[in-house]
């Protein structure tokens, strides 16, 4: 072995710094990102489960005006909007539901108030770019 060899710098391949920074950059983004999608997910979770949407979208699906607009099967979209207020006996709701079928989409738009642990719709309605059907009112008609 050469004595001149030992001493010799060793060459790197890569880099220290100039990877480190970036991959620990896209680490933190990728983690806020996925808390971000965590409480996304929870969020609709729960509006999902409750009794405004599950009542909205109930009534909807078996409405026979909903029906012949949209085509069967209805099924519910990813993407509501809206929001949830509620406690043990009382709440408000005001939340759209995104809705489509074979012949093509439509959004629910629901209003609820909860008191003394019900819920009663001050507005449910379906409605997209050509057709607005009162659900509220047609439930109203059959009461009668």
């Amino acid at each position: 072995m050469n004595p001149q060899d030992a001493s010799a710098p060793v060459p790197t391949k890569g880099c220290l710094w100039g990877c480190i920074i970036p991959v620990g950059c896209l680490g933190v983004l990728l983690i806020c990102g996925g808390g971000v999608g965590v409480i996304f997910s929870s969020m609709t979770a729960i509006i999902k489960s409750s009794t405004p949407y599950t009542d909205a979208v109930k009534t909807a699906k078996a409405d026979p005006e909903v029906q012949q607009l949209l085509g069967t099967p209805i099924e519910e979209g990813r993407f509501l909007s809206g929001s949830i207020n509620a406690d043990n006996s009382s709440g408000t709701a005001d939340i759209e539901i995104p809705i489509s079928g074979p012949n093509g989409s439509a959004k629910i738009h629901a209003v609820a108030i909860k008191a003394n642990h019900k819920w009663t719709f001050s507005m449910l309605q379906v409605y997209n770019d050509t057709k607005q059907i009162d659900l509220l009112a047609k439930n109203k008609e059959e009461l009668k």
